[in-house]
């Protein structure tokens, strides 16, 4: 999924940029407008969520870092509640109003060419050395972020060999001797970190990234878009998007040699990605998580539901959960509710009337085509307008996708890969999974072992003999036609 000394030396890699959390600038609520006559004043008497220039505009004393629309505004926030919802702590000092600029520049290092009078930092220089003093732009001061790969462990990135030291520059979490590869995500640039699991999402990280898929996944990926179309449809009639077609499966093309079932359209498509925030931890059921950042609030994601479908096993599994986390477990939405609306002509499909088990570990190939394991944990409802598929935790999109994703933006273009895995052995049962995790890390690693067993199983130069027969047959079917009608003719 998706950290740190700074080392500075003649061959240092300037990768010091300030820090960018997501773009928030669809979040008209911050800051509130209402507060506008208290900005700039620092008569200490503007409220929280209100836009400051410095500490002395704030009540609180506080006025937090917060990236938007582009540029970085000061929000005043309450102290304890300064990294959330995007926000990057207290500490905001406004660089001025803008102007002519200041007459220094500084050298933006190998972070790229110089800048003159801009208080952004955004050529990687430390941003109180920026050319002059609050010129440019008028943009808030931010710190400039202490994030950099140490060119020492260049030899380490990956070749997946486990050999990494902590701060040193990453592909996967394999390349890590800490086990754990932190997405860093400056804004301009996005790169990865080996962290130590504890601090995966401290100075700007973003947690573990996703790791590269395995050789037979993305030959898999590969040949299943070439394909076109499953050939062995378990189920149809599915849309990925509202305004879509209805025309992707539940796949069986290799059910019986691989022991999977995944989505597959027409013409080379997969399914897309959405983001599901059901469960609990998103304080809408007064739980509230440690790893609520905010992007599952309820103005973002208005149909969230408290519940998931197997909330009753995670519950028997006696680790006192009353169900799945979207912040924190990487549950895939599979299989579509039978209708209890009474709906005629409503699409259905249960994975377990084909051998697939609740709470079993599924694989999910990303767009960027990396991998991210996740856990069978819900089941598209049919309180909508029409049966979808493509959806997962906003834990899982955002190993993905980054943390730009919220309850109402995930990753629309239909090239997810999602594969379910039957049988009992998917099932990492009461023990074989760190249930209990407060984020997304430490409870993707404990799956990860199993998800590595059960992705040895797919064979993707192996169809089913049924799909390569119905194949087959439906050649013969279109050649007969053929004849048929030119001798008509």
């Amino acid at each position: 999924m998706v950290q740190l000394s700074t080392f500075v030396g003649a061959l240092a890699l300037a990768f010091s940029v300030a820090q960018a959390a997501p773009d928030l600038s669809s979040r008209a609520s911050l800051p509130d407008p209402a507060g506008e006559k208290n900005v700039g004043n620092g008569s200490g008497a503007q409220f929280i969520g209100g836009q400051c220039l410095g500490k002395a505009d704030c009540a609180s004393g506080c006025c937090a870092t917060l990236p938007q629309g582009g540029q970085t505004i000061g929000v005043c926030s309450g102290v304890g509640a300064q990294t959330q919802a995007g926000k990057q702590g207290c500490g905001f000092e406004s660089g001025g109003g803008g102007g002519g600029g200041g007459s220094g520049s500084g050298s933006g290092g190998s972070g790229g060419g110089t800048t003159t009078g801009n208080n952004q930092n955004k050529g990687g220089q430390k941003n109180a050395q920026a050319g002059g003093n609050g010129g440019g732009n008028g943009g808030g001061t931010v710190k400039a972020s202490p994030l950099k790969q140490d060119p020492a462990g260049a030899g380490n990135v990956g070749n997946g060999q486990g050999k990494q030291f902590i701060t040193g520059g990453c592909t996967s979490d394999a390349d890590c001797a800490s086990k754990c590869c932190a997405l860093v995500n400056t804004g301009q640039d996005k790169f990865g970190i080996c962290s130590g699991p504890a601090v995966s999402t401290a100075q700007g990280k973003q947690g573990s990234t996703s790791e590269t898929a395995p050789q037979n996944l993305l030959d898999l990926y590969d040949t299943t878009r070439a394909k076109g179309r499953c050939s062995h449809e378990l189920a149809t009639g599915f849309y990925s998007t509202d305004g879509g077609s209805n025309n992707f499966a539940y796949c069986g093309d290799r059910l019986s040699t691989s022991g999977i079932i995944y989505l597959q359209g027409r013409h080379g498509t997969l399914a897309n990605l959405d983001v599901d925030c059901d469960g609990t931890g998103n304080g809408s059921n007064g739980t509230a998580s440690p790893s609520n950042d905010g992007r599952c609030r309820v103005d973002l994601s208005p149909d969230t539901q408290n519940t998931t479908t197997f909330r009753d096993t995670l519950a028997g599994y006696g680790h006192g959960l009353t169900d799945l986390n979207p912040y924190v477990h990487p549950y895939v939405v599979f299989g579509n509710a039978r209708g209890t609306h009474n709906r005629h002509g409503w699409k259905a499909f249960d994975p377990t009337a084909h051998g697939m088990r609740p709470l079993s570990v599924m694989a999910v190939v990303c767009p960027n085509r990396e991998m991210v394991y996740g856990i069978w944990g819900d089941t598209n409802g049919d309180d909508g307008d029409k049966p979808m598929v493509g959806e997962a935790s906003l834990a899982l999109v955002t190993a993905c996708g980054g943390k730009n994703v919220t309850g109402g933006n995930g990753i629309d273009e239909d090239t997810t890969l999602f594969v379910g895995f039957v049988g009992e052995d998917a099932v990492p049962g009461a023990n074989g999974a760190n249930w209990t995790a407060q984020d997304f890390d430490t409870f993707e690693n404990s799956i990860q072992p199993l998800g590595n067993q059960l992705v040895e199983r797919v064979r993707p130069d192996e169809e089913d003999a049924s799909s390569s027969v119905r194949s087959g047959w439906s050649q013969v079917m279109f050649s007969i036609a053929v004849v048929l009608f030119s001798r008509i003719l």
